[in-house]
C-alpha cells in the first residue's frame, strides 16, 4: 500500500505494517492456533515415522 506521504508501506495480511508490534491476542483464534499446533505435532510425528520406515527399507 502507499502511505499519504507517498511512501510504499508493506503490510502483513492482517493490515499491520511490517515492524509494528504484534496485535493483541484474539481469543477467537486461540482454539484454532492450538489445533494448528497439534496438527503440526502430528505431522512431525508422521514425517519422523515415514523417515524411519524409509531408512529401514534402505537397510534391507
Amino acid at each position: 500500500t502507499r502511505a499519504s506521504s507517498g511512501q510504499v508501506v508493506f503490510t502483513h495480511a492482517d493490515g499491520r505494517p511490517y515492524g509494528a508490534p504484534p496485535s493483541t491476542r484474539d481469543e477467537r483464534h486461540e482454539a484454532a492456533t492450538a489445533a494448528v499446533r497439534v496438527d503440526r505435532a502430528d505431522a512431525a510425528h508422521v514425517d519422523l515415522s515415514l523417515a524411519q520406515r524409509i531408512e529401514r527399507s534402505m537397510r534391507r
